[in-house]
C-alpha cells in the first residue's frame, strides 16, 4: 500500500516536505509526496490519485478547501498548517484532522502524523483477490466497478482491469455494503464513485463509462445516491 500525500500551496510551507520525508523514511512508510504550488479546482486533485493525506496552508480558503475534500473523500485526511494559534482544531474537527502551527516543529509534526496515519489505517478498507495465481489488493477507492462476465467478474480501477473467478452474490456479500451496490443483474459500482444518476444510467467518476440502472435496482440506488 503506497500513502498518496499532496502539500497544497508548498511554496508557503518549504520546510515542510524535507520533515515528511524524514518521517516516512524513518517509519518506513511507502509513500508519493507530491507538491502542489496552485490549484485549479479541489477535483483536479483527484483526477489522477484519491490523496490519502492532504496539507494545507492558504489562511484564507484552506477550511473551505477542506470542505470540498471532505465532501469528495471522507477518509481523505486533512492537515492545516496555519500561522494563526487562535485556530483550534475543536471548531473545524468535522473538516479538519490536525492544526500545525508555524513554525514548524519537528515534534508537534510528528505527533499530529502519528495521529493521522493510525486514524488513515483504520478507515482504509481494501480488497484482495486472485489475479493471474497472484493475490492482489485495492484499496476500496479505487475500485470504480464490477461486471459480470459469464463465470468471471471484471474489475474496473483507477489503475486497471482485471479477471476474477467469482459469483455477482458471493462478491456482494464480501463488500461493504456502505462502498458499494448492485445497480443491475450485470454491474456492482462504487458508491464513493458515482459521477451522476439519472435516467440514462449510472455515469462512473473518472471514467467515460455509463452503467445501465435496472428497474429493480433503481429505486433503492437512488436513494443511497442522493
Amino acid at each position: 500500500m503506497k500513502y498518496n500525500i499532496v502539500i497544497l500551496q508548498s511554496n508557503e510551507i518549504p520546510k515542510l516536505k524535507p520533515i515528511l520525508d524524514s518521517y516516512v523514511a524513518e517509519n518506513n512508510i511507502n509513500s508519493e509526496i507530491k507538491e502542489v504550488e496552485t490549484l485549479e479546482s479541489v477535483e483536479k486533485l483527484f483526477e489522477e490519485k484519491v490523496p490519502d493525506l492532504v496539507f494545507l496552508s492558504n489562511e484564507f480558503t484552506a477550511i473551505d478547501t477542506a470542505r470540498k475534500i471532505k465532501a469528495l473523500n471522507g477518509g481523505t485526511a486533512v492537515i492545516f498548517v496555519s500561522t494563526n494559534p487562535d485556530i483550534k482544531i475543536g471548531k473545524y474537527d468535522d473538516v479538519l484532522d490536525g492544526i500545525i502551527y508555524k513554525p514548524l516543529k519537528e515534534e508537534a509534526m510528528n505527533e499530529t502524523l502519528n495521529k493521522s496515519f493510525e486514524k488513515m489505517k483504520k478507515n482504509l478498507k481494501l480488497f484482495m483477490f486472485k489475479y493471474n495465481n497472484e493475490m492482489h489488493i485495492i484499496p476500496y477507492r479505487d475500485i470504480l466497478f464490477f461486471e459480470k462476465r459469464l463465470l468471471k467478474i471484471k474489475l474496473y480501477t483507477r489503475k486497471g482491469e482485471y479477471m476474477i473467478k467469482e459469483s455477482m452474490r458471493n462478491l456482494l456479500s464480501n463488500l461493504d455494503s456502505k462502498n458499494f451496490a448492485r445497480c443491475h443483474s450485470s454491474y456492482i459500482i462504487n458508491l464513493k464513485n458515482i459521477d451522476t444518476l439519472d435516467r440514462d444510467g449510472c455515469r462512473v467518476a473518472n471514467s467515460d463509462k455509463t452503467l445501465p440502472i435496472g428497474r429493480k435496482y433503481r429505486d433503492r440506488l437512488v436513494k443511497r445516491f442522493d
